[in-house]
């Protein structure tokens, strides 16, 4: 579906990445901001100018980064909801040409409560679906640079990202496992409630 979108990828992809650097910019501009500000304490009356300046140039190239990132998270949301709605509108297109080409046998063997689930809340779960893999995108991303910016900062403190984060990720991939197990029996469970529910508005 997005492959007659590539402007959209692309551009959600170059949005995604300049916020990254940008962030991790931020970061290190901080440390030089602060770095510069002890500076200027401790500098002789003489320098007290040069400091300065160097100060303020880093207060605007921060301003500049910080701002940089908001515009590029609100162009990279924009660009996300546009996706999603290429990808929900094409599934269900596709899904109800799929229906109106299949044989009469096929919709006796299926149950219509199970086929209203199909055409409606699966595709709507969809867009939950698609959301859910765009953000782990951005957050990739976004924790990429951040490895970076503590790499660059101190690489004792990236050697202990390394070694604490997988050991704090596994617990939640299992408990993401049995949730995902779960779901499908959600799933099961709610076409046979509105087969319920059209029985008895068929008894009606």
């Amino acid at each position: 579906l997005l492959r007659d979108e590539p402007r959209l990828v692309a551009r959600f992809a170059i949005g995604s990445l300049g916020r990254s650097a940008l962030t991790a910019g931020t970061i290190l501009l901080i440390r030089d901001f602060l770095g510069g500000a002890v500076g200027a304490r401790s500098a002789a009356n003489g320098t007290a100018h040069a400091a300065d300046a160097g100060l303020w140039t880093v207060v605007l190239l921060l301003f500049v980064a910080f701002l940089g990132a908001a515009l590029l998270t609100y162009d990279t949301r924009v660009t996300e909801q546009r996706i999603v709605k290429v990808i929900e509108l094409g599934t269900m297109e596709r899904l109800i040409r799929q229906l109106l080409g299949l044989s009469v046998g096929f919709f006796d063997r299926r149950t219509h409560g199970d086929l209203i689930q199909s055409v409606r809340q699966d595709v709507t779960q969809l867009r939950t679906v698609t959301l859910a893999v765009a953000n782990l995108a951005l957050d990739a991303m976004q924790a990429a640079a951040l490895l970076i910016a503590a790499i660059v900062l101190s690489p004792a403190l990236a050697l202990w990202a390394f070694i604490l984060l997988p050991l704090a990720a596994a617990p939640i991939f299992f408990v993401a496992r049995r949730t995902l197990a779960l779901a499908f029996g959600v799933r099961r469970k709610g076409g046979v409630l509105l087969d319920v529910i059209l029985q008895l508005l068929h008894g009606i």
